[in-house]
């Protein structure tokens, strides 16, 4: 059995008095910042999920002039994978949501319809959906950040699955549905 700090890498983030020092403040200014570490652990969610938002919109503004409608759908999940990649003691930490308070897991939820918001805006502005009911959108956009959220947790787990093989595996799951309510595909 690997050392606890191998199985739950995340763990060392959270011991306040290493936060602490590791910002050059003491504990207890963590506490009156925070006011826990409930809270300082709402900080980083709330932190990650800008991130992450500003990843995904960075990538589909990266899109060249012409780009196929499939190219930027694949490029908003290259981002959310390559985004993992970059955040990974987080992501773990996320993953773990019955060990943490339900106050965090508001937050981990507000990143899923961050997501999901973003996800139905490409789908609707962007891929010309505009005939389809939100409430089908929705539905797309969950499918999506579910199944990436999952893709993504078991190739931590394997830790062999690239970013690339990643974002082909979800693109190859749910890119032929949705191409089939796309009106004219360029």
């Amino acid at each position: 059995r690997p050392p606890r700090s191998t199985r739950f890498p995340y763990t060392t983030l959270f011991r306040s008095e290493e936060v602490a020092e590791r910002v050059g403040v003491t504990k207890p200014m963590i506490y009156e910042h925070f006011g826990s570490k409930v809270g300082l652990l709402n900080a980083c969610i709330a932190s990650a999920r800008t991130q992450l938002q500003q990843a995904t919109e960075a990538a589909w503004r990266s899109m060249p002039a012409g780009s196929t409608h499939e190219d930027s759908f694949r490029a908003g999940i290259r981002a959310f994978f390559d985004f993992i990649d970059g955040h990974i003691n987080a992501f773990a930490l996320i993953q773990t949501e019955a060990a943490i308070q339900q106050s965090a897991s508001v937050g981990v939820e507000r990143i899923r319809q961050q997501q999901t918001g973003k996800i139905v805006e490409l789908l609707h502005d962007q891929l010309g959906l505009t005939h389809m009911p939100t409430v089908v959108l929705e539905g797309f956009a969950e499918v999506v950040v579910g199944a990436c959220e999952r893709v993504a947790v078991w190739r931590i787990a394997r830790g062999d699955v690239s970013a690339q093989d990643a974002t082909d595996l979800v693109m190859t799951a749910v890119w032929t549905g949705l191409a089939s309510l796309i009106p004219t595909m360029p």
